[in-house]
Parts: C-alpha cells; sequence; structure tokens
C-alpha cells in the first residue's frame, strides 16, 4: 500500500485512462495530474463518481475540476461504472444488484492502490465526491471506506445505503460537506415522501450525519452568496465538520 514517491512523472497537465481487473471484469478510470504534480511529493486525491448514465469523460466535463486541481495540486479520478439495466452506475446501496454484482467500495480501494504503484499519493488526503447517484456513492464511500477516506462531498444526493450498516461499518467520524438544490425534482430537498431514493429530508440528512459525527454545536452560517448558503457544525467527533450547502 505504499506510494510510490520515487517515480517519473507520467505528463502534468494530462488525464490518462488505466484499466484494472476487478472481480473478473475489466473495469477503467481516468486519473488527472495536476500541472504542478511533483513525483516526489505526497499529493492529495480525490475520486470524482459520475451520475446515473454517466461516463468519466461526462464527469471531467461536468465539474470541470482540473483548474482546481492545478491551483491545489490535486489528483482528480474519475471511476467508471459498470451497466445495471443498460446504464452505468454506481452500487449505492439504492437498487437490486443480484443479478449484475459489484464491490464499487472495494473498486476505489484498488484504484487508489494502482494509483499509489505509480504516483505518489497522499495516503491521509483521499477525498470522495460526486454528483446524483455519485452523489449517494459517495455517502456510501463515507459509510465504508472510513478507515481511508478524509472527508466526503456529495452533490444532489443523499444517503440511499442502509443507515444500520452505515453506523456498523463506520471506523471513524467523517467530515461531510453535502451540496444540494431546493428546486431540485429528482431527489427533493424538502418533501422526501414525493422521493422514490430517501426516506430523509436533506436538512434531516444533515441532524442525521451530525449526531453519528457527535456535533454538540448549533449550526451556523459559513458562507452565504444571494440565496446560495451553507450551515456549518464544527464541534463535532475527531475534529470533524458537517456542512449543508
Amino acid at each position: 500500500d505504499r506510494s510510490n514517491c520515487e517515480g517519473e512523472s507520467p505528463g502534468n497537465g494530462a488525464a490518462h485512462e488505466r484499466f484494472i481487473e476487478h472481480q473478473g471484469v475489466m473495469r477503467r478510470y481516468v486519473v488527472y495530474y495536476p500541472a504542478n504534480y511533483d513525483p516526489a511529493e505526497p499529493t492529495m486525491l480525490v475520486l470524482n463518481y459520475h451520475a446515473t448514465g454517466g461516463t468519466s469523460e461526462g464527469a471531467i466535463g461536468q465539474t470541470q475540476m482540473h483548474g482546481v486541481a492545478d491551483e491545489r495540486n490535486a489528483l482528480i479520478v474519475y471511476p467508471q461504472g459498470i451497466d445495471l439495466d443498460g446504464r452505468p452506475v454506481w452500487d449505492a446501496g439504492l437498487r437490486d444488484f443480484t443479478c449484475e454484482p459489484r464491490d464499487d467500495v472495494d473498486f476505489s480501494k484498488k484504484i487508489v492502490d494502482d494509483i499509489a504503484s505509480r504516483a505518489c499519493v497522499n495516503r491521509r488526503r483521499v477525498f470522495a465526491t460526486g454528483a446524483s447517484n455519485g452523489g449517494r456513492m459517495t455517502f456510501r464511500m463515507a459509510c465504508d471506506a472510513s478507515g481511508w477516506i478524509a472527508a466526503a462531498a456529495p452533490v444532489a444526493g443523499q444517503l440511499t445505503y442502509d443507515e444500520m450498516l452505515c453506523l456498523q461499518n463506520r471506523q471513524r467520524a467523517v467530515p461531510v460537506i453535502q451540496y444540494h438544490g431546493t428546486g431540485d425534482t429528482i431527489s427533493p430537498y424538502l418533501d422526501h415522501e414525493r422521493s422514490i431514493l430517501s426516506p430523509r429530508s436533506i436538512p434531516d440528512m444533515f441532524d442525521l450525519w451530525s449526531q453519528w459525527n457527535g456535533c454538540v454545536d448549533n449550526p451556523e452560517q459559513t458562507f452565504r452568496n444571494g440565496d446560495v448558503t451553507c450551515q456549518t457544525r464544527d464541534m463535532c467527533d475527531e475534529g470533524s465538520q458537517v456542512t449543508l450547502c
């Protein structure tokens, strides 16, 4: 598991396609090396999961994270989901994967291991993010990969993984910053009774994760730009924070 911090640069400021065999299936991901990547300097890594029916390349175009990667010096990884009923998805705990099983948490771990075998990865700064189904997968990573995920940033997706399994599998309090639009019609912000995705509203999810992280303070507004706001609880276990934007 030790990162390779003596190798040559694979080409800074560029995305590279990789393939690894996982559970008997050849799977792929794309990794972007920041412009100032130093093969001798431990570098943070961000897993960026696409939405239902999406692709690694689609996530690159939609999230526009390469500029951020260059600014913050981060490796950005775009895993590729595999099909369920003809569309690439992640097993975020919502659907029945009995006929087309996969362990996407372990696949993510193998991706990090694969990159760390050729690049200088800071294992203590591995993060997860994603949109929609990718956001739900991000929440699952905060449950099942809490031992090696530093923090999670789900976008337009809430926890659809079994809550008891999440609590059972969590090894530590994972900081979370969640982004969700109040006008979302697929994953409603408040009217969760209309949602087929989760029994909880988004604010309720914020409260639940705050409870799980042992937060003892009230939410405080930490950002505002027009009608966009962020509320944060930062007096939480193990120095973690929970934020809802």
